[in-house]
C-alpha cells in the first residue's frame, strides 16, 4: 500500500470509532486502546495512542510506553509512509505491519477501547 492508502484506511478507522478526543498539544486524535503487538514474541497492553493530523507528520501513530512495551525494545511510533496501514472492518482493528533491523517483521493491532 502506498502512504495515502495507509493514510485512507487509518481515517476509515478513526470515523469508526469516534470514542477520541482532541490531543491539547498536538490538536490530533487522542484514545486508549489494547494493543497488541506480535514480532518474535505476543506481548499485549492497555496504553493511550496519539495519532497527528498536522501536515508535517501527517498520520503519525504514536503509542504511550508502558511497563510491556519498553521503547527499548519495541517501536512506539508509526507512519503511513513507511509502514502497512489496514482497518479490519470484521473486528474493529487498525492493523500496522512493518520490518526493521531492530524488531524484524512485526505487527501491531490497535483496538480502540469505547469510553
Amino acid at each position: 500500500m502506498n502512504e495515502h492508502e495507509n493514510l485512507g484506511e487509518l481515517m476509515d478507522f478513526l470515523h469508526a470509532n469516534g470514542e477520541w478526543t482532541l490531543d491539547p498539544v498536538t490538536g490530533g486524535f487522542l484514545f486508549d486502546a489494547v494493543v497488541t503487538y506480535c514480532a518474535s514474541r505476543t506481548v499485549s497492553f492497555k496504553t493511550r495512542v496519539r495519532v497527528q493530523t498536522d501536515a508535517q507528520s501527517n498520520g503519525k501513530i504514536s503509542l504511550d510506553e508502558t511497563s510491556k512495551c519498553p521503547a527499548s525494545a519495541y517501536h512506539l511510533d508509526f507512519y503511513p509512509r513507511w509502514q502497512t496501514m489496514r482497518f479490519d472492518r470484521d473486528s474493529n482493528l487498525l492493523v500496522v505491519s512493518g520490518r526493521s533491523d531492530k524488531m524484524g517483521d512485526y505487527k501491531v493491532t490497535i483496538l480502540a477501547e469505547p469510553r
